[in-house]
């Protein structure tokens, strides 16, 4: 019998623990209803733009690792510019053309900057000098097989109106061509690897107030594209 007692006791009391629990959960659950109460919609607003900020920042973080992960092993790109660069600057040293041809080394790839003075006779025809030139040139280029060629052309501001070139644009977009098919069909640069284009007056590289700067502006550039904007040149279809 005094067994029984006590069995009930602990029953009880366990029963009594439980209670306090659940009470004590209630009071908890409570309390937070009634502060959630007090929480202007803003509040819980801006709580939630946060959160959903912090999702999309980690997303984010996610998709760029990947990105520079699967960038071309930029490396190899520099290497073979370096060797393009010391080739091309041992034609100019060679020909003694420092004043008409300038290397620069942009973020897009390697520029190679020609005065449109040295190019081109006053009939806008290449120059017997300037193909020699352009052919040089071509030689040391031509062997790259992932890196895209573009030919820009640029004048002054000077206004051209005549029968064959009604605008600077014209003018530019011819010089640009004739560059083109002299690599293309007297060096044997792939046609797919190469494009042109003329930015005429628009794109100067100093102002246009002497005659000094206005011959700088008038250039051809020849741009080899790194791997990286190589990639995002348009790629036609592979004939079956």
């Amino acid at each position: 019998m005094d067994k029984i007692i006590k069995n009930a006791k602990k029953i009880r009391s366990f029963f009594k623990i439980t209670y306090t629990d659940i009470v004590s959960l209630l009071l908890v659950v409570f309390i937070i209803l009634f502060s959630l109460s007090k929480i202007s919609n803003d509040k819980v607003f801006n709580i939630s733009n946060s959160i959903d900020n912090l999702f999309i920042s980690e997303e984010s973080s996610k998709t760029n690792t990947k990105l520079e992960t699967n960038k071309p092993n930029s490396k190899i790109n520099n290497d073979e510019f370096n060797s393009i660069s010391n080739e091309i600057n041992k034609i100019i040293k060679n020909s003694n053309l420092k004043s008409s041809i300038s290397l620069i080394k942009e973020e897009r790839g390697l520029n190679i900057s020609i005065s449109s003075n040295f190019l081109f006779n006053p009939e806008n025809n290449l120059k017997y000098e300037s193909k020699c030139l352009i052919e040089n040139i071509g030689k040391v280029i031509k062997p790259l097989k992932n890196n895209y060629i573009r030919v820009e052309s640029h004048t002054d501001n000077q206004p051209i109106n005549t029968t064959t070139y009604k605008s600077n644009w014209e003018l530019s977009v011819l010089r640009a061509c004739s560059v083109l098919k002299y690599l293309v069909d007297q060096v044997g640069i792939n046609p797919k690897k190469i494009s042109s284009t003329g930015y005429g007056e628009y794109r100067p590289k100093v102002a246009n107030n002497s005659e000094k700067n206005m011959i700088k502006n008038r250039r051809v550039n020849i741009i080899i594209l790194n791997s990286e904007n190589s990639d995002l040149e348009p790629k036609g279809i592979s004939k079956k």
